[in-house]
């Protein structure tokens, strides 16, 4: 499982969730994604680079590299990232890539 819910800050009208992907030997997570889906459906998307969120709550470190994305039609969004990756695959199985189309990794 990606997720867990954040029971302490979810609300009636939203949801919190955070990574649950990346539990450590000690049982304590590395929160790399936090989500807030709400009541219609909207998401609020945060994920995390190169520092996790616990290490650095307030993201003051300049090697974070953080992104937001606010999606209302998730469905779609799926559709065109899954869309861009075959042109891509498409367009580098002839370009000489390291990478022919059954090395991309697909869930």
């Amino acid at each position: 499982m990606y997720w867990r819910i954040d029971e302490e800050t979810s609300k009636d009208h939203w949801i919190n969730l955070l990574d649950a992907s990346c539990l450590q030997s000690n049982g304590e997570d590395n929160i790399w994604w936090r989500a807030a889906v709400r009541w219609d459906g909207c998401i609020h998307l945060d994920t995390f680079g190169n520092i996790p969120l616990e290490l650095d709550p307030d993201r003051k470190d300049p090697a974070c590299c953080d992104d937001y994305i606010h999606i209302c039609d998730l469905d779609r969004y799926i559709e065109r990232l899954q869309e861009m990756r075959e042109i891509a695959q498409e367009y580098f199985k002839d370009q000489g890539g390291s990478k022919s189309i059954g090395e991309w990794r697909k869930k």
